[in-house]
């Protein structure tokens, strides 16, 4: 077909010949095969016609802008069941398309490829269709987005979870709580630090403008998303409090270990002059204190000093003795009450 043809099947000029007019062209030629088809079925009975214009014009309707109303307001004409049954099939329909899609994704594009099918918003008639669609969307949109949240919000916990595979948390401090070292790791990952987090000192550590930076020393950010934040909480901070007091421990054994190792050297020394006075009862407390032969410890320690030194008289070794089996007992009561 030539552009003149086009030219006089559409009245207008050479210079409108465009793609919009040959839309219009195209989408006149389906109202033009359904008012052929009316015309020579006048007829017919209403059912046959109906289902006649279904097969013949209706199933092969390509809905376009300019015929949309058109082909709805035929349908309310010709169904045999008048307005309401055009309108009840329409409704219909739809929703059994919906119904037969399995996922949410699914549902959202069968109701994005309906809605070009659909009857113009601002009619009656499509004010009540979009009215469902509109709900539909949003009902739809919003489980949809709650999916895609909830594969996020498994996919950074099964992240983390790999990312801690390897690292080794064992020299923190085990002076400074779990919850103190988890709000430090946990605010590193979400400074999306990841591996750059280490431990230095007893704390997590990152590296920032060439330094290494202590993460409690990092304030809060005030522009956090809220929401994020308590998805954090809730699905990241356990993993990470899981992991750490698993190192937590080991931290607290060797720390144990060197304080004993720290004990045993000073109570070595407690006879050697390099102890002062005041502090050698402690030592010989604390050193007994889990021993299974504590009080024996205890006394042995205590001759070993007296024996050591020189008494102008035994009235004087006497009252050191007692003395420091006094001072010891003294301690040893304080520290009974202060434990309950």
């Amino acid at each position: 077909m030539t552009y003149d043809v086009l030219q006089r099947l559409a009245g207008v000029s050479p210079a409108e010949i465009n793609t919009d007019v040959a839309k219009d062209i195209y989408s006149q030629s389906f109202i033009n095969k359904s008012e052929e088809f009316l015309s020579s079925s006048a007829q017919l009975d209403p059912d046959e016609k109906f289902r006649s214009w279904q097969r013949d014009v209706g199933n092969s309707w390509e809905f376009l802008p300019s015929n949309r109303d058109y082909y709805y307001d035929t349908l309310e004409k010709i169904h045999p069941g008048g307005k309401s049954g055009a309108r009840n099939m329409i409704l219909d329909t739809l929703t059994e398309s919906l119904k037969m899609k399995t996922t949410f994704q699914e549902r959202e594009w069968e109701l994005k490829k309906q809605a070009r099918n659909l009857p113009s918003s601002g009619t009656e008639f499509g004010n009540q269709v979009w009215s469902l669609v509109n709900r539909e969307l949003t009902s739809t949109k919003t489980l949809l987005d709650l999916q895609a949240m909830e594969r996020a919000r498994a996919s950074q916990a099964i992240n983390l979870t790999h990312g801690l595979v390897g690292q080794s948390f064992t020299d923190l401090d085990p002076d400074v709580s779990i919850e103190a070292h988890v709000d430090d790791y946990l605010k590193g990952h979400r400074n999306n630090y990841g591996k750059e987090i280490s431990v230095d000192k007893g704390r997590f550590i990152v590296p920032k403008d060439g330094e290494a930076l202590p993460l409690f020393t990092i304030p809060e950010g005030t522009d956090e998303d809220v929401e994020q934040v308590l998805i954090d909480n809730i699905d990241l901070r356990p993993i990470i409090k899981n992991k750490i007091s698993t190192d937590y421990a080991i931290s607290q054994s060797k720390r144990l270990v060197e304080d004993g190792d720290t004990l045993s050297a000073l109570f070595a020394k407690i006879h050697t002059g390099e102890v002062p006075n005041q502090f050698k009862n402690n030592i010989i407390i604390d050193y007994a204190y889990d021993k299974k032969d504590g009080a024996k410890i205890t006394l042995d320690a205590i001759n070993e000093g007296i024996s050591k030194k020189n008494y102008h008289s035994t009235d004087d070794l006497l009252d050191d003795y007692k003395m420091q089996v006094v001072d010891i007992k003294s301690k040893i009561k304080r520290r009974i009450a202060y434990d309950t």
